[in-house]
């Protein structure tokens, strides 16, 4: 069974394959504006693009994936299945970037059904809670979204 964190993993290391974000430990010879950094679960919380350090700087968009909660499903089913969902958290200079690299999460994990993430089987992901907008301030447009990742609760 994948924990929530392993989960969180697997779900950036496939925006990563579908070249949406970059996971932000990898040093790159330049830095990518269309692929912005993504963290797991932040523990000081989500930068904004103007605070990046090397090898981040440069980038307009900073994403964030972080555990959001796990939602009881079918008492008869509770023992076989496990529904989690993850939130996004999308600071960007410009609000069109940050709606742009929603769109592209939503296309990855909006009504799929029947998928390996990363040797996982996820039974259905689906688009729980749409785009929100969070802050706006002279730092960053701030928004926030969330996915639920329905699979088996046994290993």
């Amino acid at each position: 069974m994948a924990e929530p964190v392993e989960l969180l993993g697997k779900v950036r290391d496939r925006l990563i394959a579908e070249g949406i974000v970059r996971n932000p430990a990898v040093v790159a010879p330049t830095v990518d504006p269309e692929r912005p950094p993504a963290w797991l679960d932040p523990q000081d919380g989500v930068p904004a693009p103007g605070d990046l350090e090397p090898p981040n700087r440069g980038t307009s968009v900073v994403v964030a994936i972080q555990t959001a909660t796990e939602i009881p499903g079918d008492p008869l089913e509770q023992s076989e299945w496990q529904l989690d969902a993850v939130e996004f958290i999308i600071r960007a200079k410009t609000s069109p970037a940050a709606k742009l690299v929603y769109r592209r999460i939503r296309t990855v994990f909006a009504g799929k059904v029947g998928y390996d993430l990363g040797g996982v089987f996820i039974h259905e992901s689906l688009l729980f809670r749409g785009l929100q907008p969070l802050v706006f301030d002279r730092q960053a447009f701030t928004y926030n979204c969330e996915f639920t990742f329905d699979r088996f609760a046994k290993a």
